[in-house]
């Protein structure tokens, strides 16, 4: 596919991380009148090959047609999948800017099990599940398990990060912590920063930042979130009845959302509890991301 510097692909991209709250800075920032985000919220375009192939013309179908506005697109699987960032590099402006949430690395993989759980594809006790990642990936690359499994591995913040930085050496990077974004203290600051970095204006008045997207939740019917969440004849018979890729997602989307129901009690977990090579990798990775990003972790150590 060829470069195309037209406006109508986006200059801005939030990469991530999963389960770092980019639901709900989505929301946010679509309450902006300034800013186009996708009427689907990961079009996965430069992760998924399948999408890739449909070209920017599909891609850009997703965004509204009002030139004045900036274009921005959230997907956290851009950070995850490597040949993501090559494909941006082929596709739009020579030098992006990118947002990257980061997470505690140990919370985020709790949160990635939880969400496993909720979907009815994950049976294992969250030390079992990762303690079996490793195997899990090494029999399913690319699939399955490397989507859904990949618990650990989706926080080694630094080689992705470092492998966007090598291929985007002239873009502009804004680094968010996620325990600042969220906090209620904070979260206007913060959310003012992302819009300055934008370059448009935040409109704090207009955006209700109390909206939390997307919380621990569990299913109503496991069943219902099994069938969703793996491939199945089911859904391969629907995909052919329903061609349209856009009414698919939709309707998935509504379907999978109106299955939740919201967790009762705390979500916490001791980290304390986790193995010592778990903790010492954590920590280690923890120390190489804030010397890449200038954060403040120290609060994230064990």
């Amino acid at each position: 596919m060829k470069v195309d510097n037209s406006p109508i692909c986006p200059a801005f991209f939030v990469l991530g991380v999963q389960k770092s709250g980019t639901s709900t800075l989505h929301n946010w920032l679509n309450q902006n009148p300034n800013i186009s985000l996708p009427t689907l919220k990961e079009t996965h375009f430069f992760s998924d090959e399948s999408h890739f192939q449909k070209g920017l013309t599909w891609y850009n179908s997703w965004f509204s047609n009002n030139q004045s506005k900036i274009r921005v697109e959230i997907d956290p699987s851009y950070i995850f999948v490597k040949e993501s960032a090559e494909r941006l590099s082929k596709t739009v402006y020579p030098a992006p800017s990118f947002i990257i949430i980061f997470r505690d690395p140990l919370t985020r993989a709790y949160s990635h099990y939880r969400m496993s759980v909720q979907r009815g594809i994950e049976s294992l006790q969250f030390t079992d599940a990762l303690l079996a990642e490793k195997k899990r990936l090494e029999h399913d690359r690319d699939t399955f398990s490397f989507l859904n499994h990949s618990y650990l591995t989706r926080g080694n913040y630094s080689k992705q990060l470092q492998h966007f930085q090598r291929i985007f050496p002239d873009s502009n990077f804004l680094f968010l912590k996620f325990d600042e974004l969220f906090e209620s203290a904070s979260r206007r600051d913060m959310y003012s920063k992302v819009c300055d970095f934008l370059s448009v204006p935040a409109d704090i008045h207009n955006v209700n930042l109390d909206i939390i997207s997307r919380p621990a939740s569990t299913s109503k019917f496991t069943w219902l979130s099994r069938l969703m969440h793996r491939n199945s004849k089911l859904k391969e018979v629907i995909g052919k009845l329903v061609p349209s890729y856009k009414f698919r997602a939709n309707l998935f989307n509504f379907i999978d959302e109106s299955n939740k129901t919201p967790a009762k009690g705390k979500t916490l977990f001791n980290k304390s509890k986790l193995p010592q090579d778990i903790l010492d990798w954590a920590n280690h990775e923890i120390e190489i991301l804030s010397g890449l990003t200038k954060l403040e972790l120290t609060d994230w150590l064990n």
